[in-house]
């Protein structure tokens, strides 16, 4: 198995940072702090931030808990300029 281009990385990170921007925004929107969003969505509080700084992959678990914690769908979570 090779290695991934550096091209590759390089997009994936543009990628995760355009979704960090994206996700952030919508927390704020629906006035949650990071601190109950973890709490609603069952993760722990470095788990947002990490997710908001672009540095945290997440499983299937944390996408569906975090779309039921924002109350919004999985096509808005992932509605994001890529």
């Amino acid at each position: 198995m090779s290695s991934p281009k550096t091209e590759d990385v390089f997009t994936h990170s543009q990628q995760a940072q355009k979704f960090a921007i994206h996700f952030r925004k919508l927390r704020i929107e629906k006035g949650l702090t990071q601190d109950e969003l973890a709490l609603e969505a069952n993760v722990d509080r470095s788990t947002i931030a990490r997710i908001e700084a672009g540095r945290q992959n997440i499983t299937l678990d944390t996408i569906f808990g975090l779309s039921e914690a924002l109350k919004i769908s999985l096509k808005t979570l992932f509605d994001f300029e890529k």
